[in-house]
């Protein structure tokens, strides 16, 4: 009776143990994830931050193009006032009177 009795219990305690592991491996499979799943979604937020910065520069390369390009050609023909005058609308406009001297 008295092993029929502790083998019962060392099968119940096998049995727990077991019961347990799975428990906790559960458990951390799922904190895992939940990591796994903060980091994408960092990922994914910094890959916008980058695309809209990126697009902000190609922006202000295609502005900058066009104002040298109006700047060009005022000077080309001789506008040099006009030149001056453009010169300073953009640094009202940029709010930086001491862009250039």
């Amino acid at each position: 009776m008295i092993t029929m009795l502790c083998v019962s219990v060392l099968a119940l305690n096998i049995f727990t143990w077991r019961l347990v592991g799975r428990v906790f491996q559960k458990m951390r499979i799922a904190r895992e994830e939940e990591l796994t799943k903060r980091r994408m979604e960092h990922i994914v937020s910094l890959s916008k931050q980058t695309h809209d910065e990126d697009e902000r520069a190609l922006r202000l390369h295609h502005d900058l193009k066009n104002h040298l390009g109006v700047l060009y050609s005022l000077l080309k023909d001789g506008n040099v006032r006009q030149a001056d005058g453009y010169v300073k609308q953009l640094q009202a406009f940029l709010g930086k009177e001491d862009v250039l001297p």
